[in-house]
């Protein structure tokens, strides 16, 4: 825990590191540490990075066996030691983790460890996206700003009938899947984002296609009938 939370917010996705580099990169190493292409001088890890302030974790389900280990270790103790330390370095944070799994069953199943999993205490059931829909005009304009001032983009609003494409999808990807949308929607370099400039999945083209019958088929329609056989367009 850390008294201090005006100190610094350090994000990290666990699915961004490398087994292998995953240890050097949480926790740091020492100076001559050994590492091939290591700095010299020694590098902190996240826990040192974050100290006096927030480490928070995305997608905390993919540290292996090793890492929720060692990572408990730390929570326990305070206290972080780098790759070839010979001492360990007293630290204040308050870690935070998030994860799309469910972390019970993950518990149950014997892939995440129990001990790692009750540590973290208090547990927040964020809905998905397609069960607070009044979210998604909020995020929308916060991702068109985001990545209109990042890329000098025109991009500034959304059609009428763009915005009720958002509102009515579904978004199995949830917040992430929205983003990816409006950061490629944002960069077609539009004032205004209209539905054609949005993905299939939102806003599916109609299909234009002709039915077209056998002549005999048709020759029997229009006996039985009376009235001239035409094609129909569909769509």
């Amino acid at each position: 825990q850390c008294s201090n939370r005006r100190g610094p917010f350090v994000a990290r996705n666990c699915s961004q590191t490398t087994e292998t580099l995953a240890e050097a990169e949480i926790f740091g190493y020492a100076a001559q540490s050994g590492i091939s292409g290591a700095n010299p001088k020694g590098t902190p890890g996240w826990f040192e990075i974050a100290d006096g302030g927030t480490l928070f974790l995305d997608e905390v389900h993919r540290l292996n066996d090793a890492m929720q280990d060692k990572f408990l270790r730390v929570l326990q103790d305070k206290i972080v030691w780098r790759i070839g330390a010979q001492s360990g370095v007293p630290v204040n944070v308050k870690v935070v983790a998030a994860t799309d799994e469910d972390l019970d069953n993950a518990v149950g199943e014997g892939w995440f460890r129990k001990p790692f999993y009750y540590r973290f205490g208090a547990k927040i059931q964020i809905p998905p996206l397609r069960e607070r829909r009044e979210d998604i005009p909020l995020l929308v304009y916060f991702f068109v700003d985001k990545y209109a001032r990042a890329s000098g983009s025109r991009a500034r609003m959304l059609s009428h009938r763009a915005l009720r494409l958002f509102l009515d999808y579904s978004w199995p990807g949830n917040i992430r899947q929205l983003e990816h949308v409006i950061r490629t929607a944002v960069a077609k370099d539009q004032e205004i984002i209209f539905s054609w400039n949005l993905p299939d999945e939102l806003a599916p083209k109609p299909a234009q296609c002709i039915e077209v019958r056998p002549v005999a088929a048709a020759e029997r329609a229009q006996t039985q009938s009376g009235e001239k056989s035409t094609p129909k367009r569909i769509g």
